[in-house]
């Protein structure tokens, strides 16, 4: 029975696999920081609309 090499063989060599990790990576990380900032623009804009209210109290007392 022949030893047959437990690597698949593959058409890419794994500096291709390498730079398409990277390149996963960088667009998790784009997706990741993206989304944190429209997190904190909601949550700037419900701070703006809390405070919307008490100054309209103040302006008619």
């Amino acid at each position: 029975m022949p030893v047959t090499s437990l690597r698949k063989n593959s058409a890419r060599p794994p500096e291709v696999a390498i730079g398409g990790a990277w390149t996963i990576a960088r667009l998790e990380a784009k997706s990741r920081a993206q989304q944190q900032q429209q997190q904190q623009q909601q949550q700037q804009q419900q701070q703006q609309q809390q405070q919307q209210p008490s100054d309209k109290k103040t302006e008619h007392a």
